[in-house]
């Protein structure tokens, strides 16, 4: 009730009042408080720039609960999404959220932001929505992330969400392989508890090659 008291005494607490808006919100998002979730979603719509914030990564990076977005939510989290694919760093949050909304309408726009995007946090967050959405449309852009994209943690978020959408073929495992290798020579030979079993598969197959 405290809570709930503090952040509706005044819409424009975020502004006006830092300090205090976030102890109240991030409060209310720690203890799981379903009210406070709610708060979140109306205010990543906010006019706020603060308060959009706030709650963009209250519920992509601190929720813990369940989180329904409608299909309004959905639509407008694509709109603010294709303001500037390229490079506001809050698409990251942006996509997070499009990826546990279920919606496969946000694909386009996921798609879209993966291959325009010039951050790899926006990049990592975009390959993984697109393999909770299932979106098995996305398999040549993701492949040649794989295969030529310099960055390494970006290329194997790929490889991961291609395994993940059920491509386990030649040129994915090859794309795999060349990974691991270029980590093996790098870094030294190391285990990742994220890895499926056909990708550790691939890394022991590429640790041999060298060997």
């Amino acid at each position: 009730m405290l809570i709930r008291e503090s952040l509706e005494e005044n819409s424009n607490l975020a502004e006006q009042d830092f300090d205090r808006f976030h102890c109240a919100f991030s409060s209310g998002i720690a203890i799981g408080d379903v009210w406070t979730r709610d708060f979140a979603l109306r205010l990543i719509f906010s006019q706020s720039a603060v308060a959009h914030h706030a709650a963009l990564l209250a519920l992509a990076c601190s929720w813990q609960g369940a989180l329904i977005l409608s299909s309004q939510h959905v639509d407008a989290l694509v709109s603010q999404t294709m303001v500037d694919p390229q490079s506001d760093s809050r698409n990251r949050e942006r996509a997070m959220l499009l990826g546990v909304a279920g919606d496969r309408r946000a694909i386009p726009a996921l798609v879209r932001l993966l291959a325009e995007c010039e951050s790899r946090d926006v990049a990592v967050a975009s390959a993984r929505a697109l393999a909770r959405l299932r979106a098995v449309e996305a398999q040549p852009l993701l492949l040649a992330i794989a295969q030529h994209t310099n960055d390494l943690g970006t290329r194997i978020t790929a490889i991961r969400a291609l395994v993940d959408l059920g491509f386990q073929d030649e040129a994915v495992g090859r794309a795999a392989k060349l990974y691991y290798r270029q980590m093996v020579q790098s870094f030294g030979k190391r285990s990742d508890s994220e890895d499926s079993d056909i990708l550790q598969r691939w890394r022991d197959e590429a640790e041999r090659s060298l060997d």
